[in-house]
């Protein structure tokens, strides 16, 4: 149980879980789907955020996550039209696999993604930091249950690779957001 909390009106979150990969080397991450209802639940009524600005994305395209969170070149995704200028909180949770690119940097793996090619067919965690943060909102949250190894529980996700380990860094700069 969580404890209540005051309404948020102008809060807003998208949770995305990525369980079941398209590709036969990936293994199924059981736990997205348990995590981000935990979230939501949480978000809902522990800080207060309206269960209608609760978007919960199941198994999230490469195209599903461009059209929520932007592109590298445009920013203004779903995300982007529902923010109120200088008063939304926005949160942003994913629960799924994560892998490394050849550029050094992190790639959130898309249930249509090739592990193989991160750049090519993930999601980069710089691009999304840079997209809420030029959201406009009051404050932006982004937490990320993955890691960037390249490797899960049940083996390599890039078959013939050891996993490479990610130091982490700040992905841009932010004044209004953790």
């Amino acid at each position: 149980p969580f404890p209540e909390a005051p309404k948020n009106n102008n809060a807003i979150a998208v949770l995305v879980a990525n369980q079941r990969y398209h590709h036969r080397d990936v293994p199924e991450v059981s736990y997205a789907s348990n995590d981000a209802e935990a979230m939501r639940q949480y978000l809902v009524k522990t800080l207060g955020f309206l269960d209608r600005n609760v978007v919960t994305l199941r198994n999230a395209t490469k195209a599903t996550m461009q059209a929520w969170f932007g592109s590298p070149t445009n920013n203004q995704g779903r995300l982007f039209d529902m923010v109120r200028k200088g008063q939304s909180d926005v949160m942003v949770f994913y629960s799924g696999h994560g892998v490394p690119g050849d550029d050094g940097g992190g790639y959130l793996l898309p249930v249509d993604g090739d592990p193989g090619k991160a750049q090519l067919t993930g999601y980069g965690i710089e691009t999304l930091a840079k997209n809420i943060s030029s959201s406009g909102a009051k404050s932006t949250y982004l937490a990320l249950d993955t890691c960037f190894s390249g490797l899960s529980q049940a083996g390599s996700l890039v078959p013939a690779a050891s996993g490479i380990y990610l130091s982490a860094r700040l992905p841009g700069v932010t004044t209004d957001g953790v």
